[in-house]
């Protein structure tokens, strides 16, 4: 229910220095003065407790808890296969360009999708932690994201979207940060000062922390400005709560004053069964003669890992039931099928996809090798 977008790992950037006969001795004075410079303002009161309050966390053994985007995404994201489906027909083709710096094309064709453009271009360029992504469709939509971590514990992240149709355009920009034992993130969509210098725009703030080794606390506030002529500005707040077992995790999402409740469920069965389970609760508005009407749907479904594929199954309250199929035909082709039954509406939707990634012998050699070299680089 918080506004979303993508997460990016970074590696650890470490930097030495080889000392030298002569810079030994005054490193030794040069390195207190930097404290020095500006503990000499601070009270030693102040200071000691500083310190005592970092002890104390550092002895509580926390760790980080995540982000605040993918709470609830090991069962939204990874398990049930709502994010997944499509209908119709759908072939992505990718070729490898460059192995250093990374350099994919893809082209994508969909006939029958009532989401999906008939044809998107796609370019992909990534060199160490940082990356840009741009897609155009055959409708004139325009996509673009760029990522950039400025060290293992912070990034930078960027997306905007370009549509001829109206109220579709999309800026959005965001940075995230990982603490030892809390995380953090900041996030502005469309903002804009051209409403006669007034500040304009969707504010996004939230703060995760590690109270136990295995439970978090977090809390999210939103603040919406539209324009004057649009309607009055709003803040809104949202608390969640997660506890992470051996091998569960149960997390919550409660939005301020009680409308909307969001609640998951994950567990890890075996190395190759994943199952989990979605609860939204919804306060309505409903009749105004019969006041507020509430709307509640709970999603059951499970992730079955085989040697060449994977499998996603779900079933939900309204009788919606969900099926997802990826299976790799050999390392560069694969084929995806999505099966959607509403029983309540009595409609099926189906979806067959193909997907091939091909690159140059020479240039996958190098691929290999480096693949070889690394583990788990790509």
């Amino acid at each position: 229910m918080s506004a979303g977008s993508y997460a990016a790992a970074a590696p650890t950037h470490v930097t030495s220095a080889v000392p030298t006969p002569e810079a030994t001795l005054p490193a030794l004075s040069l390195a207190t003065e930097p404290e020095a410079s500006w503990t000499r303002f601070v009270p030693s009161s102040v200071t000691s407790t500083v310190d005592s309050i970092a002890a104390w966390r550092a002895s509580l053994g926390l760790t980080n808890p995540g982000t605040f985007e993918n709470l609830t995404g090991k069962v939204q994201k990874e398990v049930l296969c709502g994010n997944y489906m499509f209908t119709g027909i759908k072939a992505d083709l990718s070729k490898a360009v460059a192995v250093s710096p990374v350099f994919h094309l893809t082209h994508g064709f969909a006939l029958g999708s009532q989401v999906a453009p008939p044809y998107s271009f796609g370019v992909f360029l990534a060199q160490g932690s940082s990356f840009l992504r741009g897609s155009m469709d055959s409708d004139g939509s325009l996509q673009a994201m760029a990522n950039s971590a400025w060290n293992s514990n912070s990034y930078t992240r960027a997306q905007a979207q370009i549509s001829s149709v109206p109220g579709q355009s999309l800026l959005q920009v965001e940075h995230d940060y990982q603490g030892s034992d809390f995380s953090a993130n900041l996030k502005a969509m469309n903002p804009s000062i051209l409403d006669n210098g007034r500040l304009t725009g969707i504010f996004v703030g939230n703060y995760l922390q590690s109270i136990t080794s295995r439970f978090a606390l977090g809390l999210e506030g939103v603040w919406q400005r539209p324009p004057a002529s649009a309607g009055p500005e709003s803040v809104n707040l949202a608390y969640v709560a997660k506890y992470a077992g051996d091998d569960w995790i149960a997390a919550a999402q409660l939005l301020g004053g009680g409308s909307a409740i969001n609640a998951t469920f994950y567990k890890k069965l075996s190395d190759k069964v994943e199952a989990g389970v979605d609860i939204q609760l919804v306060n309505g508005g409903g009749n105004p003669m019969m006041g507020p009407q509430k709307q509640a749907v709970t999603a059951v479904g499970a992730k079955y890992e085989f040697r060449a594929a994977t499998f996603r199954g779900q079933v939900n309250s309204e009788g919606k039931i969900q099926v997802y199929l990826d299976k790799r035909i050999t390392p560069a082709l694969g084929m995806q099928f999505a099966v959607d039954v509403d029983h309540a509406k009595n409609a099926v939707k189906l979806g067959f996809g193909m997907s091939l990634e091909t690159a140059d012998d020479d240039l996958q050699k190098e691929m290999e090798a480096q693949q070889a070299g690394a583990p788990g680089m790509f």
